[in-house]
């Protein structure tokens, strides 16, 4: 699977995490999420886990596995819809009113956002490749 890289600038060291941020990309212009919140900033800020030998200032590269990326993103988009549907459906089924179903299926959603937050599955582990000065 496709392996992405991009190049930041190291703006915290706190012991091993270093935070890192990342200018947005061009892409990020024509982008729909609702959910990203680099249309209101020009960069995003990653924590990544590197051995000792990085201070603030830094250029780096990082390298985002593209596999991981693709769980994430189910993660985020395709499961809870499927939850939707699948909650308004049956819950539809078993009361018979809208509004019940509607509730029943925002508060699953809901369920399932606390539930990947908690147990940390959307997280994206990227990689430093390399200093760049």
């Amino acid at each position: 699977m496709e392996i992405l890289t991009e190049k930041g600038k190291i703006v915290e060291v706190k012991g091993n995490k270093l935070k890192i941020e990342v200018p947005r990309r061009e892409e990020c212009e024509h982008c729909g999420s609702l959910f990203c919140s680099l249309k209101e900033r020009n960069s995003a800020i990653i924590e990544v886990e590197a051995a000792e030998g990085f201070k603030v200032g830094d250029s780096v590269e990082i390298q985002l596995p593209g596999k991981q990326l693709v769980w994430v993103t189910c993660l985020i988009y395709l499961f809870p819809l499927l939850i939707l549907v699948a909650s308004i459906y049956f819950g539809f089924e078993f009361t018979g009113n809208v509004l019940y179903s509607s509730l029943l299926a925002f508060t699953f959603v809901g369920i399932y956002f606390l539930v990947i937050r908690k147990l940390g599955f959307g997280n994206i582990n990227p990689k430093i490749l390399r200093k760049l000065n």
